[in-house]
């Protein structure tokens, strides 16, 4: 297992730095084609896109990495090729409601929208059901313990391919919104059907043939998958609320500027994804085998490395942030670099106590991340309700910084209680009684 997880964090964090980079070189081209007005609207769509594509996913794709990954041990072949089925059709009838409710809402509202805002929404809502299948199989990749492949179609492919795309708005193509989110949707179809290429390629060789489908409950994984939806979904919601927020209260170059030190903010989340991805599968099968000594010695390892990654990826923005700000996405971006500090801050300090959310899924316990993440959701709609409308995006950065500490906190305690079990960076200097 130490081989089989080292090889997979040196390759996500490999995957991890390459995506960083082409991330970085799409939001670049993006703000100084699109402009802070035009790059306001294709974040606004996207981050709607994003939303309405965790609702169609329904916590699924945590479910079936879960599922997946003790069959597995249990060589349950034909309980994981239920599961899959059984994911599948939930999702398919997911985005059925949420594109039919999605294309309505845009009929409706036409008579109030100009074109380009009408085509940029369109197409965002198009992406919708490829986000979710795409998540879907790569949970039953990362189940199935192929880690770092799992993460090639959305870490690389995705936006390698929109980095070749976006460079030719205003050549071949026209620097709009509705473009960007074209090519967007172009993007993620490419990784899409690459990734289901690479799953058909990795299944069990034992995995039944069509005419042999095991049962599942449906009861009780619909029980689990709507306490894992409600976290994602919460989290969802406490990490777009703000964008959405400053775009009804402020201007659309404000979602912007939010935008971009957003983005700046998350590479110092770079550690706690890697971590996340690489140890959760490896969770659910520790914890299956009731072996918490190594399951602690797994957490103390991904807090440490979450902790550390932030930090240094921390450090250049502290003291170089507006000469760098300014340098990528140009003069009009830098009056984003104090919102900037303060993200930054909340991403240290939510990588500190490693990937517990995690954690809770793949042992069992996820109507308690779905409650904190509840809590969590109604205080930072509360904080930037009575925030953005004073401060703008200031005010939207220090509502994010409490209730990331709101949330871990009560996780941290409840994984305490529950499993004995320390998620936090400091566990490394302490013993934890079992």
């Amino acid at each position: 297992m130490t081989t089989r997880l080292s090889r997979s964090l040196l390759g996500s964090a490999g995957l991890r730095v390459a995506n960083a980079g082409l991330g970085f070189s799409v939001a670049v081209v993006l703000a100084r084609t699109l402009g802070a007005d035009g790059y306001g609207l294709y974040s606004t769509a996207f981050v709607i896109a994003s939303v309405c594509s965790i609702m169609v996913q329904f916590g699924l794709p945590n479910l079936v990495m879960r599922e997946t990954a003790t069959a597995a041990v249990s060589e349950d072949w034909a309980h994981m090729r239920a599961v899959w089925r059984w994911a599948g059709r939930g999702a398919a009838l997911f985005s059925l409601v949420v594109l039919t409710f999605g294309a309505t809402t845009l009929f409706f509202l036409r008579g109030g929208m100009a074109g380009e805002q009408l085509w940029t929404y369109g197409l965002a809502l198009a992406l919708v059901p490829l986000l979710a299948f795409s998540a879907l199989r790569a949970g039953a990749l990362r189940g199935l313990q192929h880690v770092v492949l799992a993460q090639v179609p959305e870490m690389i492919v995705k936006p390698g391919t929109m980095l070749v795309l976006v460079l030719l708005l205003g050549l071949a193509v026209p620097a709009t919104p509705s473009a960007a989110m074209a090519i967007q949707l172009a993007a993620v179809g490419v990784a899409f059907a690459l990734g289901t290429v690479f799953l058909w390629q990795r299944r069990p060789v034992h995995l039944p043939h069509k005419g042999i489908v095991g049962s599942v409950s449906s009861g009780s994984l619909w029980k689990s998958a709507l306490a894992m939806a409600v976290a994602v979904g919460m989290n969802q919601i406490n990490n777009n609320a703000d964008i959405l927020m400053i775009g009804v209260f402020w201007p659309a170059d404000d979602v912007g500027l939010y935008r971009i030190a957003y983005q700046i903010s998350m590479l110092c989340a770079f550690g706690l994804q890697i971590s996340s991805i690489v140890f959760s599968p490896s969770y659910a099968r520790l914890y299956r085998q009731g072996d918490l000594d190594r399951l602690q010695g797994l957490l103390t390892r991904g807090a440490l490395i979450s902790t550390g990654l932030a930090l240094v990826l921390a450090l250049p923005w502290f003291f170089f942030g507006e000469f760098l700000t300014g340098w990528l996405f140009g003069p009009d971006f830098t009056a984003s670099w104090p919102t900037t500090m303060i993200l930054i801050a909340a991403q240290i300090m939510n990588a500190s106590f490693g990937p517990i959310g995690m954690l809770m899924h793949m042992t069992g316990f996820e109507r308690y991340v779905a409650r904190f993440m509840i809590l969590a959701a109604a205080t930072n709609l509360t904080l930037n309700l009575a925030l953005i409308p004073l401060f703008g995006a200031f005010g939207a950065a220090a509502a994010t910084f409490v209730t990331f500490a709101f949330w871990n906190s009560g996780l941290w305690w409840m994984a305490r209680r529950h499993l004995s079990l320390n998620s936090h960076a400091m566990a490394v200097l302490t013993t934890v009684k079992r």
